[in-house]
Protein backbone atom coordinates (compact mmCIF):
# COMPACT_ATOMS: atom_id res chain seq x y z
CA UNK A 1 0.00 0.00 0.00
CA UNK A 2 3.18 2.23 0.32
CA UNK A 3 4.20 2.04 -2.60
CA UNK A 4 0.71 2.94 -4.25
CA UNK A 5 0.48 6.06 -2.37
CA UNK A 6 4.13 7.01 -3.03
CA UNK A 7 3.09 6.51 -7.12
CA UNK A 8 -0.05 8.61 -6.15
CA UNK A 9 1.98 11.02 -4.41
CA UNK A 10 5.02 11.42 -7.45
CA UNK A 11 1.58 11.57 -9.83
CA UNK A 12 0.22 14.48 -7.69
CA UNK A 13 3.78 16.12 -7.82
CA UNK A 14 3.66 15.80 -11.69
CA UNK A 15 0.34 17.41 -11.81
CA UNK A 16 1.54 20.32 -9.82
CA UNK A 17 4.19 20.69 -12.38
CA UNK A 18 1.89 20.17 -15.19
CA UNK A 19 -0.21 23.06 -14.05
CA UNK A 20 2.60 24.99 -13.30
CA UNK A 21 3.25 25.29 -16.29
CA UNK A 22 -0.09 26.40 -17.46
CA UNK A 23 0.66 29.65 -15.27
CA UNK A 24 2.56 32.61 -15.70
CA UNK A 25 5.87 33.03 -15.07
CA UNK A 26 5.19 34.85 -11.56
CA UNK A 27 2.61 32.61 -10.20
CA UNK A 28 4.17 29.73 -11.17
CA UNK A 29 7.97 30.84 -9.53
CA UNK A 30 5.35 32.25 -5.89
CA UNK A 31 3.84 28.64 -6.02
CA UNK A 32 6.88 26.81 -6.06
CA UNK A 33 8.47 28.86 -3.79
CA UNK A 34 5.76 28.75 -1.13
CA UNK A 35 5.95 24.55 -1.54
CA UNK A 36 9.96 24.66 -0.33
CA UNK A 37 8.74 27.03 2.24
CA UNK A 38 6.02 24.80 3.42
CA UNK A 39 8.43 21.61 3.10
CA UNK A 40 11.14 23.82 5.36
CA UNK A 41 8.64 24.66 7.80
CA UNK A 42 6.79 21.37 7.93
CA UNK A 43 10.30 19.40 8.52
CA UNK A 44 10.72 19.62 11.63
CA UNK A 45 7.24 18.41 12.78
CA UNK A 46 7.67 15.83 10.12
CA UNK A 47 10.78 14.20 11.26
CA UNK A 48 9.38 14.42 15.08
CA UNK A 49 7.49 11.61 14.05
CA UNK A 50 8.89 8.32 14.59
CA UNK A 51 9.33 6.07 11.59
CA UNK A 52 6.51 3.28 12.87
CA UNK A 53 3.99 6.67 13.31
CA UNK A 54 4.60 7.28 9.19
CA UNK A 55 5.04 3.54 7.63
CA UNK A 56 1.80 2.68 10.17
CA UNK A 57 -0.37 5.78 8.36
CA UNK A 58 -0.25 3.32 5.54
CA UNK A 59 -1.58 0.39 7.73
CA UNK A 60 -4.68 2.30 9.09
CA UNK A 61 -7.80 1.82 7.20
CA UNK A 62 -9.21 5.21 8.65
CA UNK A 63 -6.58 7.39 7.89
CA UNK A 64 -6.31 5.65 4.11
CA UNK A 65 -9.94 6.35 3.82
CA UNK A 66 -9.33 10.18 4.84
CA UNK A 67 -6.48 10.24 2.56
CA UNK A 68 -8.63 8.67 -0.44
CA UNK A 69 -11.16 11.04 -0.26
CA UNK A 70 -8.86 14.22 -0.53
CA UNK A 71 -7.04 12.44 -3.24
CA UNK A 72 -10.79 11.70 -4.75
CA UNK A 73 -11.64 15.01 -4.51
CA UNK A 74 -8.13 16.48 -5.74
CA UNK A 75 -8.18 14.59 -8.86
CA UNK A 76 -12.10 15.64 -9.24
CA UNK A 77 -11.36 19.41 -9.19
CA UNK A 78 -8.31 19.05 -11.18
CA UNK A 79 -10.40 17.58 -14.02
CA UNK A 80 -12.74 20.09 -13.00
CA UNK A 81 -10.17 22.49 -14.06
CA UNK A 82 -9.07 21.18 -17.31
CA UNK A 83 -12.66 21.24 -18.82
CA UNK A 84 -12.84 24.86 -17.64
CA UNK A 85 -9.64 26.08 -19.05
CA UNK A 86 -10.61 24.51 -22.15
CA UNK A 87 -13.38 26.27 -22.72
CA UNK A 88 -13.45 29.65 -21.67
CA UNK A 89 -8.87 30.26 -20.55
CA UNK A 90 -9.98 32.95 -18.08
CA UNK A 91 -7.69 33.59 -15.35
CA UNK A 92 -9.78 32.99 -12.68
CA UNK A 93 -9.46 29.02 -13.64
CA UNK A 94 -5.74 28.87 -12.31
CA UNK A 95 -6.66 29.54 -8.89
CA UNK A 96 -8.15 26.10 -8.74
CA UNK A 97 -6.32 24.77 -5.72
CA UNK A 98 -3.89 21.91 -6.32
CA UNK A 99 -3.72 21.57 -2.39
CA UNK A 100 -1.92 17.50 -2.26
CA UNK A 101 0.98 18.74 -3.71
CA UNK A 102 2.50 20.12 -0.85
CA UNK A 103 1.75 16.91 1.22
CA UNK A 104 3.15 15.01 -2.07
CA UNK A 105 6.46 16.92 -1.61
CA UNK A 106 6.64 16.09 1.95
CA UNK A 107 6.20 12.77 2.24
CA UNK A 108 9.00 11.82 -0.78
CA UNK A 109 11.54 13.24 1.83
CA UNK A 110 10.32 12.39 4.70
CA UNK A 111 10.23 8.31 3.13
CA UNK A 112 13.65 8.43 2.15
CA UNK A 113 14.80 10.27 5.17
CA UNK A 114 13.50 7.03 7.23
CA UNK A 115 14.73 4.70 4.96
CA UNK A 116 18.71 6.05 5.21
CA UNK A 117 19.61 5.99 9.14
CA UNK A 118 21.96 8.32 10.56
CA UNK A 119 21.46 11.10 8.02
CA UNK A 120 22.29 14.95 9.68
CA UNK A 121 18.15 16.43 9.64
CA UNK A 122 18.99 19.62 9.17
CA UNK A 123 21.21 19.08 5.79
CA UNK A 124 18.44 16.83 4.87
CA UNK A 125 16.03 19.21 5.48
CA UNK A 126 18.12 22.07 3.45
CA UNK A 127 18.55 19.49 0.83
CA UNK A 128 15.27 18.58 0.46
CA UNK A 129 13.74 21.96 0.40
CA UNK A 130 16.72 23.04 -2.71
CA UNK A 131 15.50 19.09 -4.62
CA UNK A 132 11.51 20.70 -3.97
CA UNK A 133 12.67 24.08 -5.98
CA UNK A 134 14.37 22.22 -8.96
CA UNK A 135 12.08 19.25 -8.98
CA UNK A 136 9.03 21.60 -9.80
CA UNK A 137 10.65 25.08 -11.30
CA UNK A 138 12.92 22.51 -13.42
CA UNK A 139 9.68 20.68 -14.30
CA UNK A 140 7.53 23.58 -15.27
CA UNK A 141 10.35 25.06 -17.40
CA UNK A 142 10.76 21.73 -19.03
CA UNK A 143 7.07 21.10 -19.82
CA UNK A 144 7.38 24.57 -21.20
CA UNK A 145 10.08 24.15 -23.51
CA UNK A 146 8.65 20.59 -24.44
CA UNK A 147 4.92 21.97 -25.23
CA UNK A 148 4.41 23.33 -28.56
CA UNK A 149 0.78 24.84 -27.17
CA UNK A 150 -1.17 25.74 -24.41
CA UNK A 151 -3.09 22.67 -24.94
CA UNK A 152 -0.30 19.74 -24.66
CA UNK A 153 0.09 20.17 -20.70
CA UNK A 154 -3.68 21.23 -20.33
CA UNK A 155 -4.15 17.28 -22.26
CA UNK A 156 -1.34 15.90 -20.45
CA UNK A 157 -2.36 17.19 -16.42
CA UNK A 158 -6.30 15.78 -17.42
CA UNK A 159 -4.32 12.33 -18.67
CA UNK A 160 -2.47 12.69 -14.71
CA UNK A 161 -5.42 13.28 -12.83
CA UNK A 162 -7.44 10.35 -14.65
CA UNK A 163 -5.28 7.79 -13.52
CA UNK A 164 -4.61 9.60 -10.11
CA UNK A 165 -8.57 8.92 -9.77
CA UNK A 166 -8.04 5.53 -11.02
CA UNK A 167 -5.03 4.22 -8.87
CA UNK A 168 -6.75 5.86 -5.48
CA UNK A 169 -10.02 4.25 -6.39
CA UNK A 170 -7.98 0.76 -7.03
CA UNK A 171 -6.05 2.08 -3.52
CA UNK A 172 -9.34 2.31 -1.79
CA UNK A 173 -11.06 -1.26 -3.00
CA UNK A 174 -7.59 -2.51 -2.08
CA UNK A 175 -8.15 -1.84 1.57
CA UNK A 176 -11.49 -1.76 2.04
CA UNK A 177 -11.73 -5.97 0.98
Amino acid sequence: MQLLFTLIAILLIFSFVLKGALMPRKSWVALVALAALALWFAFPWLTSQPSSAVTGVFSDRKILADVSAAVVTEAILMILFCFLRAGERSAWTLWVPEILAIPSLCLLPVLTLYALPGVDFTLFRIGAAIASIIVTAGGILLVKALSRSESEPLEALFLVNIFILLLTVAAAGAFTF
